[in-house]
């Protein structure tokens, strides 16, 4: 009885851990059916914009080896700044005189 027992357990515990790994694979499995949108991303959605330093900050913006970049406040109000590889923004005016290199 005992024996009877314990094969009907492990077949069903069989069946049943086989059936869960099935309905696993099954869900993670791609299909076909569903659609894909393809989204392009090519650079000329996208305006490129122009940051205006000033002659003279620009120059020294590039020769110490940054970008010129817009910072945006919390007003929503747009600042040209002076961006670093390190993260660091500058304004125009103190890129000028030298104090942020």
């Amino acid at each position: 009885m005992n024996r009877k027992i314990s094969n009907l357990l492990n077949s069903t515990f069989v069946k049943g851990l086989l059936g869960c790994t099935i309905l696993i694979l099954a869900g993670c499995s791609s299909s076909d059916s569903m659609n894909t949108v393809q989204v392009d991303r090519s650079a000329s959605q996208y305006a490129q914009q122009v940051v205006n330093l000033g002659p003279k900050a620009q120059e020294a913006c590039v020769s110490a080896g940054g970008l010129p970049s817009l910072n945006l406040e919390l007003d929503g109000a747009q600042t040209a700044v002076c961006q670093f590889a390190n993260g660091k923004r500058c304004a125009a005016d103190v890129i000028l005189t030298g104090s942020c290199i």
